[in-house]
């Protein structure tokens, strides 16, 4: 059963919530929900899912909020890990861009 569970991958994601990032996205997905944070116009074009460029994008946005890796993120080869403070932060700033842009 415990074999079962780490192929699964839910061993991981258990460590991962347990060491205090409970909020988990797609590289691609955070990006495209973000990246206007980053005075971005509009989503980088012709990266595939599996694009380590796609790292780099989330780096923008996280630096451009002063979130310091570590302490308020992590990324993974295929995801980001964002504690709780920084995930209500990105919430707050992407909502105040909407209004803002009304």
């Amino acid at each position: 059963m415990v074999d079962q569970l780490r192929y699964g991958g839910v061993l991981e994601a258990v460590k991962v919530a347990r060491a205090g990032y409970p909020t988990r996205f797609a590289l691609r997905d955070f990006v495209r929900r973000y990246f206007m944070l980053a005075n971005m116009s509009s989503l980088p074009s012709g990266l595939s899912a599996e694009d380590e460029r796609w790292t780099g994008v989330c780096k923008a946005v996280v630096t451009t909020l002063g979130l310091e890796q570590g302490t308020a993120y992590q990324i993974g080869k295929t995801k980001m890990f964002l504690r709780k403070h920084a995930y209500e932060r990105l919430e707050t700033q992407r909502l105040a861009h909407f209004h803002s842009h009304m």
